[in-house]
């Protein structure tokens, strides 16, 4: 990393987040464990502007390309010997601004995700000043624009909120309907509400936060629009990612996770937190989770919506609405929406200048879990752990 007075440079592997949201953003959150990474920032006192390109493997190594779905449920085992080609590419600029006494932020974010399994890349996608939507080259690349919005009323309030456009109908592009096929509208949206209370010697805190995301939002094709069940790509063009590990045991494995929102489409969820810290001392936090999560996952095969297809809304409750999943053959026989709670807290206490130690107790229940319905799970998680600062 290197920078001046307005500008930094930072080459190599980190991790990325976007936004202010706490269960995640809608344009990148903090799943992935790292990213393989090149960003350039330019700034003043009011306004940020960021250029990012991150890459990961090509779908068509992990992808079994010879069927309809993949290996192994999500991941192919391999050995080190392996040649690796093609290039798969997140691109994004993002503009931040504040504005009206610092009570105002501004974000405005477009990315693409951009693949070439013959290892070419275009030139003119590196134009950090471009509109990327405007290259008009749905086969290689898919394009999300994001919204980011917060305010601070008074002092220790803040509001803020999301918004991710994946795919819309402009005036004169069909809509899906009973009697027209079209491309489905995909959006997702997250806002939420944060706030601390100075106290004598400690700081209370809170926050509540809402998510939706819609069936097909990260999901794209890849060189067939119009799949069937029996006829779709061998892989999709989507913001779902993976990262390359080996094992001993089973070889090279893909894990994948979807680059935007942690919990992908088809998601609704509710999130309530809060605690009390004194600073340098101890802390203690709640939180109580919820989510309802339908029957698209971030493996369902994008397809159009209308006449012939189903319309869809989150959350689904139908696995047989979507043409197939490049993960799961039984996809058709989920048939419920699955939900999911979480209630936990976790402390900590400094008990020197150096060492901390930490607790947290976490129960978990789902019903209609895997979306099979009437089937349930539940579990009890406890962490506990130290750490030391030097």
């Amino acid at each position: 990393a290197t920078g001046g007075e307005y500008w930094s440079f930072q080459l190599g592997r980190d991790r990325l987040s976007w936004g202010a949201g706490t269960t995640g953003n809608l344009m990148i959150s903090d799943t992935l464990k790292y990213h393989n990474m090149a960003r350039f920032t330019s700034f003043s006192d009011r306004f940020k502007y960021t250029f990012v390109t991150s890459f990961f493997p090509h779908p068509s190594a992990y992808y079994d390309t010879t069927e309809n779905g993949q290996t192994d449920g999500v991941t192919v085992g391999d050995g080190q010997t392996d040649v690796l080609d093609g290039i798969y590419m997140f691109m994004s600029h993002r503009l931040e601004g504040r504005m009206f006494n610092d009570k105002v932020g501004l974000t405005l974010t477009e990315s693409i995700m951009y693949q070439s399994e013959e290892n070419f890349i275009d030139l003119r996608i590196l134009n950090p000043a471009a509109i990327f939507h405007d290259y008009y080259i749905r086969d290689n690349a898919n394009s999300l624009l994001g919204l980011e919005l917060d305010y601070t009323p008074i002092q220790g309030i803040n509001i803020y909120g999301q918004l991710a456009v994946d795919e819309f109908s402009l005036p004169g592009e069909p809509s899906p309907s009973s009697t027209t096929d079209a491309f489905p509208p995909t959006f997702g949206y997250l806002a939420g509400v944060k706030g601390i209370v100075p106290m004598k010697n400690t700081v209370g805190f809170g926050s509540i936060e809402f998510a939706y995301t819609d069936p097909y939002l990260y999901l794209r094709y890849s060189s067939d629009d119009s799949p069937t069940s029996t006829d779709y790509d061998e892989y999709g063009l989507s913001y779902v990612v993976a990262i390359r590990e080996f094992t001993n045991l089973l070889g090279t494995q893909y894990n994948s996770s979807v680059l935007g929102y942690t919990y992908g489409n088809d998601a609704i969820v509710v999130n309530l937190n809060g605690g009390i810290k004194s600073f340098g001392k101890w802390q203690v936090t709640g939180n109580l989770f919820y989510m309802a999560h339908g029957t698209f996952d971030m493996f369902t095969v994008w397809g159009r919506e209308g006449d012939t297809y189903a319309i869809v809304t989150t959350p689904t409750s139908d696995g047989s609405d979507s043409v197939g999943n490049y993960a799961d053959d039984d996809y058709a026989t989920r048939d419920a929406v699955s939900h999911t709670i979480i209630a936990g807290v976790n402390s900590s206490y400094k008990l020197t200048k150096s060492l901390n130690v930490f607790g947290q107790l976490d129960y978990i229940y789902i019903y209609n879990y895997l979306n099979q319905s009437g089937d349930t799970a539940n579990d009890i998680q406890l962490t506990m752990g130290m750490t030391y600062h030097i």
